[in-house]
């Protein structure tokens, strides 16, 4: 079933971080935060979500996520109302030339790159 009040669009951000970079013919991407989704079959409610569209040739962002980034994590992030994806950022931090992706966790006073 659909989740009510997601806050789907909380956050947005247009980046290249999947596949290719812009120098390499890479597009970019739509990364949407959603701090009030879980992932799907979850124990926990509202730990946030971050959903990333792929960039096209067209300049249209595909209609499904090519990615789907939920809280809790395998590290055991865990915990009701976590809002993953309340805030998000792109850049080059540590200057590899590579795009990285900062999501913020209020909830939690945490940042993940």
């Amino acid at each position: 079933t659909q989740e009510m009040g997601i806050r789907m669009g909380q956050s947005v951000a247009v980046a290249h971080v999947i596949g290719a970079t812009a120098a390499a013919g890479g597009f970019p991407d739509l990364i949407v935060g959603s701090p009030n989704a879980s992932e799907p079959g979850s124990t926990y409610a509202q730990t946030g979500c971050v959903y990333i569209f792929a960039g096209t040739a067209t300049g249209v962002f595909a209609t499904t996520p090519s990615q789907v980034l939920c809280l809790p994590s395998a590290g055991g992030n865990g915990g009701n109302s976590r809002n993953f994806g309340y805030a998000l950022t792109t850049g080059d931090l540590d200057g590899n030339g590579s795009v990285d992706l900062v999501v913020t966790s209020p909830q939690q006073n945490r940042f993940f790159i």
